[in-house]
């Protein structure tokens, strides 16, 4: 019996900080603009996304549309771009490389305030022309047919209806692998 209270008495105190905890993060959300700014702020991100990540999508001039002018783009993969017209650039010979590269948004974007975070996912084959906008510089030949796919986790910056930073980190290790930039050291261990 006094076990069984104790745990009530635990699960009900619980609750109540978490009520409380909540009731903060709520007063906290109002004064960074409430939730009013995060959806607004999820549906830029959304159209962003979209006009960045999918073939079907790619749209530079939604991108020059969105973008602050001091825009940061960077992924380990791509290194860091200042600007639209450079992240643009790196896109438009990355698609050129993969043109059915397309990534979508695994599960619900989350935002708070003026950052956005997203969990996403993808790929694509190499039948393009020849890739060497990598980190490592070694150049793939046109129409390879490797085939990558990963994921990844991106925060988003967005000020005032614009994106201000898009930065993530994704997969890279795996991509490098299935576009045979790096190999393992020892695949066959005995």
């Amino acid at each position: 019996m006094r076990k069984a209270l104790a745990v009530t008495v635990g699960v009900i105190a619980l609750s109540a900080i978490g009520t409380v905890v909540f009731a903060q993060r709520q007063q906290t959300n109002t004064a960074l603009g409430g939730t009013k700014m995060s959806k607004e702020n999820i549906n830029t991100v959304v159209e962003w996304f979209t006009a960045t990540w999918t073939n079907r999508g790619y749209s530079p001039d939604t991108l020059r549309k969105l973008a602050s002018k001091d825009l940061i783009f960077k992924y380990p993969l791509h290194g860091e771009r200042k600007g639209v017209e450079e992240m643009i650039k790196a896109l438009d010979t990355l698609y050129a490389s993969f043109p059915d590269l397309d990534f979508h948004v695994v599960g619900d974007a989350i935002a708070d305030g003026k950052y956005v975070a997203a969990k996403w996912h993808g790929g694509g084959t190499h039948t393009g022309v020849a890739f060497s906008d990598n980190p490592l510089k070694i150049e793939i030949p046109a129409n390879s047919g490797k085939k990558i796919e990963f994921g990844g986790t991106t925060i988003f910056v967005v000020e005032n209806g614009k994106v201000v930073s898009e930065v993530g980190q994704e997969e890279a290790i795996d991509v490098a692998f299935q576009l045979g930039l790096i190999k393992p050291v020892n695949p066959n261990p005995k």
